[in-house]
C-alpha cells in the first residue's frame, strides 16, 4: 500500500509539472529584468488551441512591482451583421489600478494602419471599450498601442494590445470511408477536411501524428483547402484503417487541430458489362488491342470464367499474367461485325456474378470484298402463235455478277428471224419476233452475243444467248 501511495504522489507531481511553464535565471545580477513571450494551449481533445502573451518581471526582493502598461491580448466572437463590443481591461496586469488611468487616443499598429474597430476610453478611465458597429464576418486582428499615466508619479508608459475579432477557429474530427477494387494501385482521394471546421479564411497548414504502419501518402492540396490521400501500393483486398492529425489556421492567425480516420474496404462483388468499340484501318487491320472485361468489375475476384461467342474474325489471346485479352485482326474485307464475351466471376467465398460484354468492330474504312465479274451464257425457249408480233424481256444479267453490271450492246450471231435491243434501263434485252409467214410446227433458234461493263470500268465483258422458238 505504501509503495502504491508513493506512485500516486509521483504521478500527481508529474501532472503538475506538465501544466506549469518553468522560468529561471541562471545567475541573477540584480536590477529589474522584464521578459515577454507568447504561448499556446490546447483543449483535451487537441481540436482547438489558443495563443496569448505573457510578461515576466524579475526585481530585487522587497521591490514593489513597477506600475505601467503591459501587453494584452483579447478576443471577440460574432456573426456577420452583428454589433460587437467588449471592455478591454488593459490595466489588469499593469499594477495598482487605483493609481493608473488610460489615455486617449490609441495608436494603430503597425504605423500607418487603420483600425477596423472603434477604441474609446471608458468613463472611469480604467479600461477601453472596443466596438464593431457592423461585423462583416471576416476574422481579423486589430493591434494598437495604448498609454497609461501613473497618477502618483505622472509617468506615462505604453504597451501593445491585440484584439482578435471573429468566430474562433475550430477543427472537427473527420472520418472517410472508401471502397476500392482489389489490385488497384495508386488510387488517390480528396479529403475535404474543412467542411466541418469553423473560422474565416481557413487553410490546412500541417499534417502530423500518422498512425503506426501508415501505408498511404498525404499532401496538402488546393492551396490548403483540402488534403489528398493516396494509396500507392496495390490494394490487397483487406480492410485498412489509417489515422492522422491536421492543423488549420484562420485569417487572423488562430490555429486548431483535429484527427482524420481513413477507412478503405473492398468493393462488393459485381460483374459489370463493358462495350468495346474498335475500328479497322483502311487495310482491314486492327493492331493488337487490349480487351479487359474485368477492369470495371468490383470485389475480390478469385476466379473468372470468360467465353467468347460469335467470334468469326480475328485472333483472341488470353494473357495469364495481366488477366486480359489481346485481339488482333489482319486483312479483313467485309462488313462491320460484333461479338460477345460472357463473363462470370467468383470471390473467395464462392459468391458469383455474371454479365455480357459486347465488342463492336467498325470495318467502314476497310476495302469492300471484290466480287468476281462473271457473265454466263443464257438459253431461252418460247412458243409463238403464227401470224403474231411478240416481244420478250430477257433478264440476261440476273445470273451474272456483280449487280453493278450494265448492258451496252447486243449482236446477232449468224442469220436470225427475230431482232434484239438493249432496254433503256440497261438491265435487260428485248427480243422481238414477227411470225407472219411462218407456219405452225416451224422451229428455229436465234443466237446473239451481248456486252456489259462494270461501273465506270472500260473493260467489256461478253456472253451468248440463244432463243429457241416453236411456231404454233
Amino acid at each position: 500500500m505504501q509503495h502504491q501511495h508513493q506512485q500516486q504522489q509521483q504521478q500527481q507531481q508529474q501532472q503538475q509539472q506538465q501544466q506549469q511553464q518553468a522560468w529561471w535565471v541562471s545567475r541573477y545580477s540584480g536590477g529589474r529584468i522584464t521578459e515577454r513571450f507568447s504561448y499556446e494551449v490546447a483543449d483535451a481533445s487537441g481540436a482547438s488551441t489558443k495563443t496569448a502573451n505573457a510578461e515576466v518581471t524579475i526585481a530585487p526582493s522587497g521591490t514593489t512591482p513597477a506600475r505601467g502598461a503591459k501587453a494584452d491580448t483579447f478576443s471577440i466572437t460574432g456573426s456577420p451583421g452583428q454589433f460587437l463590443s467588449r471592455q478591454l481591461d488593459v490595466l489588469a496586469n499593469d499594477g495598482d489600478k487605483s493609481q493608473l488611468t488610460v489615455l486617449n487616443p490609441v495608436t494603430p499598429l503597425p504605423a500607418g494602419a487603420t483600425l477596423k474597430g472603434v477604441v474609446q476610453p471608458a468613463a472611469d478611465g480604467k479600461s477601453y471599450m472596443y466596438t464593431v458597429p457592423n461585423y462583416a464576418g471576416v476574422a481579423y486582428v486589430d493591434s494598437f498601442r495604448y498609454r497609461v499615466r501613473d497618477l502618483a508619479s505622472g509617468a506615462v508608459t505604453a504597451a501593445r494590445v491585440d484584439v482578435s475579432v471573429g468566430e474562433p477557429v475550430s477543427a472537427g474530427h473527420d472520418k472517410f470511408l472508401f471502397f476500392l477494387k482489389y489490385g488497384t494501385a495508386g488510387k488517390t482521394w480528396n479529403l475535404p477536411v474543412l467542411t466541418n471546421d469553423k473560422g474565416s479564411g481557413l487553410v490546412v497548414t500541417s499534417v502530423l501524428d500518422k498512425s503506426s504502419g501508415f501505408r498511404g501518402t498525404i499532401s496538402i492540396a488546393d492551396g490548403g483547402k483540402s488534403i489528398t490521400y493516396e494509396l500507392p501500393e496495390a490494394y490487397d483486398g483487406t480492410p485498412l484503417i489509417e489515422r492522422f492529425k491536421y492543423g488549420v489556421k484562420n485569417s487572423a492567425g488562430q490555429t486548431a487541430q483535429a484527427s482524420v480516420t481513413v477507412q478503405i474496404t473492398p468493393e462488393a462483388l459485381s460483374a459489370n458489362p463493358d462495350v468495346f468499340n474498335l475500328k479497322l484501318d483502311a487495310a482491314g487491320n486492327l493492331a493488337p488491342t487490349i480487351l479487359d472485361p474485368l477492369k470495371n468489375d468490383t470485389g475480390f475476384i478469385a476466379i473468372a470464367r470468360l467465353i467468347a461467342t460469335d467470334l468469326k474474325v480475328g485472333d483472341l489471346v488470353w494473357n495469364n499474367v495481366t488477366d486480359y485479352f489481346t485481339y488482333t485482326v489482319t486483312g479483313y474485307k467485309g462488313p462491320s461485325f460484333s461479338w460477345r464475351i460472357n463473363c462470370t466471376i467468383f470471390d473467395q467465398n464462392g459468391n458469383s456474378d455474371s454479365t455480357t460484354s459486347r465488342v463492336f468492330v467498325d470495318a467502314s474504312l476497310s476495302p469492300a470484298p471484290v466480287t468476281p465479274i462473271d457473265l454466263k451464257d443464257d438459253a431461252y425457249s418460247n412458243t409463238v402463235p403464227a401470224g403474231t408480233l411478240l416481244f420478250f424481256n430477257l433478264r440476261v444479267l440476273e445470273n451474272d455478277t456483280p449487280d453493278s453490271l450494265k448492258l451496252i450492246g447486243v449482236e446477232q450471231i449468224g442469220a436470225t428471224k427475230g431482232s434484239i435491243d438493249v432496254e433503256a434501263s440497261k438491265k435487260l434485252l428485248v427480243y422481238q419476233l414477227d411470225s407472219k409467214g411462218l407456219t405452225a410446227g416451224t422451229t428455229f433458234t436465234d443466237r446473239f452475243s451481248y456486252s456489259a461493263v462494270n461501273g465506270s470500268s472500260p473493260t467489256i465483258y461478253k456472253a451468248d444467248l440463244t432463243m429457241a422458238i416453236t411456231i404454233t
